[in-house]
């Protein structure tokens, strides 16, 4: 079917079985590639959105205790709102969460999970409001709570997805490295299989670079055939996966993935796969015949 892909027949490479199980592995290694890559670009995605959402501010949060009624946490919610959002240069303050469970006839908050009010707040464009206004402020009220600015929550973030992205990329190059190792395998077995064939090729006359050209035809062969195998897989699984996020309500995860250019991964891990395979053939098959012979 590929045999067009060759320049010369001369060595029987149909008669190898071993090559007949190259391409789904290859198709595999393309497979988890590309999933890897693909998980890369959706991080960056993400980070990237995040970081494009950055704003000034501070997060507080309050811890709620358990013998607080739920009107008395209802009071504290509206007191505590009231006082942040009158701090000048809070530009904006929302409650972010509010978990809390009523356990019993007094509404009294669940000793665990523990519960917290938590509040975003977001300061104005050039106003320099420090973190020790705001505590003054809110330690009227209580005197248990703590503070998060969000240029830390910003860096972790970062931090997170930077980390999960070179994870992901290091993962890509182990499984390239693999493919690259299979190919020469494969290949430096198929050397040894055709020994006869090689040694009639260079009574001949035949040089070893017409030699290794048929060589790299299989390679490049096979690794199209794993290509096709693995951009098939990594397509459904892609596909099944859009599916199902379709139904589940993770905004973020949808966004990284519109933004990050996941079908060019899909399309580019292959070709890849196909120039290591070619020149993992290649550089196999002239070491080989350089050390059997000099003469060629």
């Amino acid at each position: 079917m590929f045999d067009f892909l060759r320049k010369n027949v001369d060595v029987p490479f149909q008669k190898d079985a071993a090559h007949r199980f190259v391409p789904m592995i290859v198709g595999m290694m393309v497979f988890l590639a590309t999933l890897a890559l693909v998980g890369a670009s959706i991080i960056s995605s993400i980070a990237k959105e995040w970081d494009a959402g950055y704003a000034p501010g501070y997060i507080v949060e309050i811890p709620i205790t358990s013998s607080e009624t739920r009107a008395e946490i209802d009071a504290l919610e509206k007191t505590l709102f009231q006082v942040i959002r009158s701090i000048p240069g809070v530009q904006k303050a929302s409650l972010i969460s509010s978990n809390f469970s009523v356990i019993n006839e007094n509404k009294t908050i669940a000793k665990t999970p523990s519960s917290y009010l938590v509040y975003d707040l977001t300061i104005r464009n050039g106003h320099s409001l420090q973190i020790t206004d705001i505590t003054k402020r809110i330690a009227e009220l209580r005197n248990n709570f703590s503070i998060v600015d969000h240029q830390t929550l910003r860096a972790e973030k970062l931090k997170i997805s930077n980390l999960s992205i070179m994870i992901s990329v290091a993962i890509a190059v182990m499984i390239g490295l693999a493919a690259v190792a299979t190919i020469s395998f494969v290949t430096h077995t198929g050397l040894e299989v055709h020994k006869s064939i090689i040694d009639i090729l260079h009574t001949l006359g035949a040089r070893r670079q017409y030699i290794a050209v048929q060589f790299q035809d299989q390679a490049l062969i096979l690794a199209v055939k794993g290509g096709i195998i693995g951009l098939m897989v990594s397509a459904c699984a892609l596909g099944g996966l859009g599916f199902m996020l379709d139904f589940v309500d993770i905004d973020f995860i949808k966004v990284g993935i519109e933004k990050s250019n996941i079908w060019l991964v899909v399309l580019l891990t292959p070709v890849l796969g196909l120039i290591l395979a070619t020149l993992a053939a290649r550089i196999t098959v002239m070491s080989a015949l350089s050390a059997r012979t000099k003469n060629c």
